[in-house]
């Protein structure tokens, strides 16, 4: 289950196309054609399961908002582990 990203959609997916444009181009699984900036909060193991989650998520009114300043680039091992293959500190923006 994913979490939308609102404001910012631009800025991430630019960044994403960039990294695997480049750095990590031998990364990039054939099925990505379109990236979708998310964050992900919760994989079931039945179908069931994601209903349930799916209904509560209806009732589900918080807002977040994030002021992003480092990213990791994430690999997902063989096991499902999170391997942490870089990470890169962003600039903040001067004010005009």
């Amino acid at each position: 289950m994913f979490l939308n990203i609102e404001k910012g959609v631009d800025v991430l997916t630019e960044m994403h196309d960039i990294l695997y444009a480049h750095e990590f181009s031998k990364y990039r699984p054939a099925w990505l054609n379109a990236y979708a900036p998310h964050i992900t909060v919760g994989v079931f193991n039945t179908e069931k399961e994601a209903r349930n989650a799916h209904g509560q998520e209806k009732e589900f009114g918080h807002v977040f908002s994030f002021l992003v300043r480092k990213i990791h680039v994430e690999i997902i091992g063989n096991d499902e582990e999170s391997i942490i293959e870089a990470e890169y500190l962003l600039r903040p923006e001067v004010p005009k």
